[in-house]
């Protein structure tokens, strides 16, 4: 699914030559009944109308479906087998919106503009989106997911699935590392996601008045894809520099230290990998790291409270050296257990 004339371009870029793609645009007819009303968005009539089409003119063998939500597109396919790739549990996230207070989550869904709107009653969106994600996983022939904990909540919900772990590895092949910059602190992420609006919260409230009263000259940066006007003029007010939209993330990250202030999760942070991957110091939540393999690393310190993040953020400033960065297995190690159920269930 596509969301404007960028994404079409980037997919006639980034698709290799060979390869069918089918494409629609959200929302275009009419809504479809088996989605809670926080997820109509990933529906696109037009796309499930082409995908059908397709399936008609020259059979599937078999899907491979990115998230729970996206499982209705393969409803006209009969009988072949399916895979979801669950990528988060999605209901993970709004059952921890809906514990926070609710003073919290009248901000963040205001900073989060449009993107906030999914957000209203989400504990009783969550309910609503565990359910759809037990049917999915019920009905799909096999799931996979990207760390350990939400394999081990998938087989609590539905012990008859068949589940694979495939974790996530570094977005992009590391490029040369930068000179470092001066007392520079970083956070990035989509800015249209609701616990990264969340984390850039924690960071200019909890631990930016911290760092600046131990080093007063601190920079700090948040960088993003599509950060709300609410947003952009939060981050000014609390002295955050934002950058909206960058072509290349890790030129905005790299010397930095980078915080990871999170406390909504699902799947795992590409961003901790990312930025390891760079030689990037970071500081984290444990539930930011969870799912990840972080041992022995000494460029990741692991902090939960205000105090202790600045702390660690701070003592990375001040080391004359940094850590070297952390390598890891690259996609077709990671993917290998995927693939490999692939080739199984298409005999």
């Amino acid at each position: 699914m596509t969301f404007g004339d960028a994404d079409d371009q980037a997919l006639t870029e980034l698709v290799p030559q060979g390869v069918d793609v089918l494409s629609g645009r959200p929302l275009r007819g009419r809504l479809t009944r088996r989605l809670p009303l926080a997820l109509q968005w990933s529906w696109s009539a037009e796309l499930a109308g082409r995908i059908e089409q397709a399936h008609g003119l020259d059979p599937f063998d078999l899907a491979v479906i990115s998230h729970s939500y996206a499982f209705h597109y393969t409803e006209g396919l009969g009988d072949i087998p399916r895979i979801v790739d669950a990528q988060n549990i999605e209901s993970r996230v709004y059952e921890q919106f809906s514990g926070l207070p609710r003073a919290d989550r009248e901000k963040l869904r205001r900073l989060a503009g449009r993107a906030g709107i999914g957000f209203v009653g989400a504990g009783r969106t969550a309910g609503q989106i565990a359910a759809l994600e037990r049917e999915v996983w019920r009905r799909a022939s096999a799931v996979a997911c990207v760390s350990a904990p939400e394999l081990d909540q998938i087989a609590a919900a539905s012990p008859a699935t068949r589940t694979v772990l495939a974790p996530n590895s570094v977005s992009h092949p590391a490029a040369a590392q930068g000179p470092r910059r001066a007392m520079t602190v970083t956070f990035s992420g989509s800015l249209n996601y609701l616990p990264n609006i969340d984390a850039v919260v924690q960071l200019a409230e909890q631990v930016a008045p911290r760092l600046r009263t131990a080093e007063p000259d601190i920079r700090l940066v948040v960088a993003g894809a599509e950060p709300a006007p609410a947003l952009a003029a939060y981050c000014a007010d609390h002295g955050i520099e934002l950058v909206a939209n960058p072509p290349v993330m890790s030129e905005v990250v790299a010397g930095t230290v980078m915080a990871c202030p999170v406390r909504l999760v699902a799947g795992t942070r590409l961003k901790i990998l990312d930025a390891r991957d760079l030689g990037i110091p970071v500081v984290t939540t444990r539930l930011a790291a969870e799912g990840l393999d972080l041992s022995g690393d000494p460029g990741i310190a692991v902090r939960d409270d205000p105090d202790g993040l600045a702390g660690a953020v701070l003592r990375y400033l001040r080391e004359p050296e940094w850590p070297p960065p952390r390598r890891y297995p690259a996609w077709t190690e990671t993917l290998a257990p995927l693939a490999g159920l692939v080739r199984e269930l298409l005999g």
